[in-house]
């Protein structure tokens, strides 16, 4: 019996261990590159929009440029 509870205990261990440690990698190589992109793109947005005579620009996600006159 305690056999069967030690085996089950090192399992549940070793799934909650997997599963932090898949997370962590995710968050830790998802979130860096999303900020400079963004921005690269607000930019470029608010340029080309100020040349055409409007107030400002505002990027979407899609890429592509909102103007406000």
């Amino acid at each position: 019996m305690f056999r069967s509870a030690k085996k089950t205990g090192q399992v549940v261990l070793a799934v909650a261990a997997g599963f932090v440690m898949s997370f962590g990698a995710t968050q830790a190589f998802s979130s860096p590159e999303a900020t400079p992109l963004m921005n690269d793109c607000q930019n470029r947005c608010e340029a080309a929009c100020q040349e055409a005579g409007a107030r400002t620009g505002i990027c979407q996600y899609d890429g592509s440029c909102d103007c406000y006159y």
